[in-house]
């Protein structure tokens, strides 16, 4: 596997589903990244962004970075400078369908 640099994930969310937006694995040590969340619906959701090393966001020791925080409709919310180690994981939910979240970077 080599150093990625760009995109590094994404996806469009199920409401209620938490998924990984992106996992940092060897041969990378960290990676710095920006994480976008785009609402594509006619009303507010709420998103969460957290960072662990656990099966998901309940695992022992995840941070959040963003919890329950709102994006009106149409609306974009962006987190620069996420900086992360090899072996965590970037975790994203948001309560309805319809939001787009991307993970631009690179790995170090």
């Amino acid at each position: 596997m080599s150093i990625k640099s760009g995109t590094l994930g994404g996806d469009n969310l199920v409401g209620g589903v938490e998924k990984i937006a992106y996992e940092c694995n060897a041969p990378a040590v960290a990676v710095s990244c920006i994480v976008s969340f785009c609402n594509k619906t006619l009303g507010p959701v709420k998103v969460r962004l957290a960072f662990g090393s656990g099966a998901d966001s309940s695992a022992q020791g995840t941070i959040f970075l963003i919890h329950d925080k709102t994006i009106e409709p149409n609306g974009t919310l962006e987190r620069t400078g996420v900086a992360i180690s090899a072996g965590k994981k970037l975790f994203v939910k948001s309560d309805l369908s319809g939001v787009d979240v991307a993970v631009y970077g690179f790995e170090k």
